[in-house]
């Protein structure tokens, strides 16, 4: 059996969930003896792949996506892909994201695609420039032979939205990647003394603007910082929000390194997670293995991913996101206990486990 990996997500993403999740896949599969697979890229800019000494690419250093880069990348990329499809020398497709050139030259070959969730699908969250988008995902699954869902909420929405029947689509959960230990601890001074951590984008559906409306009078009280990390830079609009709510002195931006983000997260009161809806939720792992305590919306697979070992709000409360908020500032005792809890439920999740139930998935097609 030999899986066929393609481009995409390699030449889409400097860094990000989905790129981080492949080469956390790529780790695993090379420990598996009896386990071929390729990774068709030829160019990429992405941070993530020089952590592969096997991926035959030209890594493309620039510290800006210049215009025109990314026809670049494509142009050479997707040729490589295709010719690789011409070729025939797989037993099973994977594509890493969902533009559908593949479907002319896939053959009868069996196709395994991941979604990972449907943001852009649900009415609330969804814009006009994701309608292409849309349309390559239905393609894509309307093809696969098997999906893989990051989570059972992801499963439930594509039987709902696209009616994909469940035998179709199997569950297998991410994982968490970084590794707290005492070189992350000693990086650097810590200038931010008491601090809430957001990680990620601020847009939409992350329900940042929420956030920070909710939490204005409690930062000042309290004399915290919110530090965001990742995301980009502060927006013109994001900040004139803060000099309208006093915050222009308590709210900061970096980014960062893995090794200077668990650093962040261990030192934080609390990472705060408001998004209106999430596919899986990694950051929550990764606040767990930094024994970062956690509090995040109660909706979507956020619950599912924290199990017990989170506090909880409804995203659309500003008060009982007020009342979450203060009892982990206030109660070291609970900072402790969702310390030890996110320990436990941690260790629900692995890359080894996603991998070996990847390749399971994969053996049922094999021809």
């Amino acid at each position: 059996m030999k899986v066929l990996f393609d481009h995409q997500v390699f030449q889409d993403q400097i860094v990000g969930g989905i790129s981080r999740y492949y080469i956390q896949l790529f780790k695993q599969f090379q420990n598996q003896y009896d386990f071929n697979f390729k990774v068709a890229l030829k160019l990429s800019n992405n941070q993530y792949v020089a952590e592969l000494s096997f991926l035959r690419h030209t890594t493309i250093i620039t510290s800006k996506q210049f215009k025109g880069l990314r026809k670049i990348l494509n142009y050479f990329n997707k040729r490589n892909s295709i010719n690789e499809l011409k070729g025939k020398d797989f037993s099973i497709f994977h594509p890493t994201y969902y533009n559908p050139y593949f479907l002319n030259y896939l053959g009868n070959k069996p196709l395994v695609i991941t979604v990972y969730d449907l943001i852009n699908e649900i009415s609330e969250f969804s814009t006009k420039k994701h309608v292409k988008l849309l349309q390559w995902k239905k393609n894509a699954i309307n093809r696969a032979d098997k999906i893989i869902a990051i989570s059972n909420n992801t499963k439930k929405d594509l039987m709902e939205y696209y009616k994909v029947p469940g035998s179709k689509i199997h569950v297998i959960y991410l994982a968490n990647s970084l590794v707290l230990n005492p070189t992350s601890l000693i990086i650097e001074k810590n200038t931010h003394n008491r601090y809430l951590l957001y990680v990620g984008k601020r847009s939409g559906y992350k329900n940042f603007e929420f956030f920070i409306n909710s939490i204005a009078k409690i930062l000042k009280k309290e004399n915290i910082s919110l530090i965001c990390i990742g995301g980009g830079k502060f927006q013109k609009n994001e900040n004139r929000l803060f000099k309208k709510l006093g915050l222009s002195m308590n709210v900061y931006h970096y980014f960062v390194n893995d090794a200077k983000l668990i650093y962040f997260y261990h030192h934080a009161i609390a990472f705060v997670f408001p998004s209106l809806y999430e596919g899986f939720g990694i950051p929550i792992l990764e606040a767990f293995a930094c024994k970062c305590p956690v509090i995040a919306s109660g909706t979507s697979s956020l619950p599912e991913v924290g199990g017990d070992a989170c506090i909880y709000f409804n995203p659309r409360d500003p008060e009982e996101l007020v009342y979450r908020v203060e009892q982990v500032i206030k109660d070291e005792h609970l900072r402790q206990q969702l310390i030890s809890a996110g320990n436990m439920q941690l260790k629900k999740f692995s890359w080894k486990t996603t991998a070996l139930q990847t390749i399971e998935l994969y053996k049922t097609l094999s021809i």
